[in-house]
């Protein structure tokens, strides 16, 4: 859980479906780490996705267990995906310092004898 300080108000920056789940199942403290933020960004709200400060700010801002309720979620279909790492390889050659090209070809010849 990651909790931060800001406007005298104490916020959920990361873990909120780990708190749903935890208090739903009646446990209600946790280790966390504690974030003093002192700009909204730091708060990790200032996307547009978020609340904004005003509500963040009122009196009764909105709190995990108001997303308890399963009539209070929305819900939507997105498409599911796949996360794909790609890799590419390549060869290449390199110029061995202090040697000349002979002696270092012939190196190599000697030891696959």
């Amino acid at each position: 859980m990651e909790v931060a300080h800001y406007g005298g108000r104490w916020f959920l920056r990361d873990g909120y479906h780990r708190a749903w789940r935890l208090m739903r199942a009646g446990v209600f403290e946790v280790p966390a780490v504690v974030i003093e933020a002192r700009t909204l960004r730091e708060l990790g709200a200032a996307q547009n996705w978020f609340f904004a400060e005003s509500i963040l700010l009122r009196d009764r801002p909105p709190a995990v267990m108001d997303f308890c309720e399963d009539n209070l979620i929305l819900q939507w279909r997105r498409p599911a995906r796949r996360k794909v790492i790609r890799i590419a390889v390549s060869e290449s050659f390199e110029i061995v310092p202090g040697k000349s090209r002979e002696e270092h070809d012939n190196e190599y010849c000697n030891e696959a004898r």
